[in-house]
């Protein structure tokens, strides 16, 4: 489940397993590196718009989208976990 940051501020993320707290965007790259999360539905294709606002960040094509919590996935408690 996505949370607010430590400091208070609006910023909306998730703590990793080491318990570093971590943009959704950060977040995404994450999930993407560990197999969970398909190249498709962690990077703005052709297939989306071309530009998006999100919050202040312009996301352009080939960048990574914000991670939202149903997105993940996981095998078993030991594997595919956002260990980094």
């Amino acid at each position: 489940m996505a949370i607010c940051s430590p400091d208070g501020s609006d910023s909306n993320g998730f703590y990793t397993s080491k318990g570093r707290f971590v943009s959704r965007i950060d977040a995404m790259k994450i999930a993407f590196e560990a197999g969970q999360i398909s190249e498709e539905d962690a990077k703005w294709s052709k297939n989306d718009e071309k530009k998006y606002n999100f919050g202040s960040f312009l996301i352009k094509e080939g960048e990574f989208k914000p991670l939202a919590s149903e997105k993940l996935y996981c095998c078993s408690v030991d594997e595919n976990l956002m260990n980094e």
